[in-house]
């Protein structure tokens, strides 16, 4: 895809995406991370994900769905999104290599992914 300054556009759609994601989870059910989900900060948006991320084993962890209604429930494509806004546009490498770990133990091919 092309290119809009200087990003690809490809990440302006995930991140579109996952800010339509995180308000409608913030909308449904709250947060301990404050968000203003009408004109949320890219700041806010990487330290909601970091919030909801947990380690589940060595190398290996995911961002749950929502800590009050499914808070030990990790959606593929939750984290599918969440990895890459940590990676490209928070920064996060750490975190978006142990999403990318669970990604990778289950089948996404039928979502056409990669």
């Amino acid at each position: 895809m092309g290119m809009v300054n200087g990003k690809s556009l490809h990440i302006r759609v995930f991140t579109a995406l996952f800010i339509l994601l995180v308000s409608l989870c913030i909308v449904e059910a709250g947060s301990a991370v404050p968000l203003n989900v009408w004109s949320p900060t890219l700041e806010n948006i990487c330290s909601f994900l970091k919030a909801l991320f947990i380690k589940l084993e060595l190398g290996v962890g995911c961002v749950r769905e929502n800590l009050i209604v499914e808070p030990s429930v990790c959606y593929l494509t939750t984290n599918f999104l969440a990895e890459h806004v940590l990676r490209y546009l928070c920064g996060e490498v750490l975190i978006a290599d142990k999403i990318r770990a669970f990604l990778e133990r289950y089948r996404v091919d039928f979502y056409g992914y990669y």
